[in-house]
């Protein structure tokens, strides 16, 4: 679902209600509802899918809540190369994917709920998490196609 070769056909296809008057200046946003499993580790909230004019994926949004949300910062690292950052809030744990001289280029944020419920354990973590496309890295000047 965090993937970046998916198609707006492939995300009409997959849910069976999708919102999609979420235009953010260039980009066409598809929200859908996610839930992915029942345990701690799983995530519950809205996805949101924005495509650019060329209908390539652009950006992945998620607001949400899960119980544990060491999975999902394991993924994000693995996949994507997001780093914590410390803040002065012991509630609020951040990763960043850094972006050279500028703001992050994508961020995690988990936020831990102001009422934590015995009853409610996939309710633990507020979560809110940007994706942006990864920057693809220069091509060697012999696989450049704008000669």
């Amino acid at each position: 679902m965090f993937r970046f070769d998916l198609t707006i056909r492939e995300v009409l296809a997959r849910w069976p209600r999708v919102s999609t008057s979420l235009a953010d200046l260039q980009l066409q946003g598809y929200r859908v509802p996610l839930v992915t499993g029942p345990a701690e580790t799983d995530l519950a909230g809205a996805l949101t899918y924005y495509f650019n004019s060329y209908q390539q994926l652009q950006r992945i949004t998620f607001q949400g809540t899960t119980g544990d949300g060491r999975e999902l910062v394991r993924f994000l690292t693995a996949q994507y190369g997001f780093q914590r950052r410390l803040t002065n809030d012991p509630s609020l744990f951040v990763y960043e994917v850094p972006r050279l001289g500028g703001p992050p280029q994508s961020i995690l944020r988990l936020k831990l709920a102001p009422t934590l419920k015995a009853d409610m354990p996939h309710q633990r973590f507020d979560v809110w998490l940007v994706i942006e496309r990864p920057e693809e890295p220069p091509k060697p000047f012999w696989q450049r196609t704008d000669r």
